[in-house]
């Protein structure tokens, strides 16, 4: 009976907390304004952002989104920026409030 117990042994299940999640620029609507937190992405990506102005503090407002997928158009420092579905999940942010 000893060797059975311990032939046929399964291991506890290892619990791990839940994943934070969060919101991207993709996921935003039309008329928000958000704060860029970080953005996730190699060398290149970060630096065409930084072209672009787009840096982590920067405020956004989101002007108009692709209903059925296209890019999303956003107002940064005053100029108005498309930015594809690809590159705005990339940008987390932070911030709901409608803008003004």
């Amino acid at each position: 009976m000893f060797g059975f117990k311990k032939r046929f042994f399964i291991p506890r299940r290892r619990t791990r907390p839940h994943p934070v999640f969060e919101d991207h620029l993709a996921c935003c609507r039309p008329g928000q304004r958000v704060r860029v937190k970080r953005i996730d992405g190699g060398w290149g990506m970060r630096q065409r952002l930084g072209q672009l102005g787009i840096h982590p503090g920067d405020e956004i407002i989101v002007t108009r989104g692709g209903a059925l997928g296209g890019p999303i158009v956003i107002s940064v420092h005053g100029i108005q920026v498309a930015i594809g579905r690809g590159m705005a999940r990339k940008i987390k942010v932070d911030g709901n409030e409608p803008a003004r």
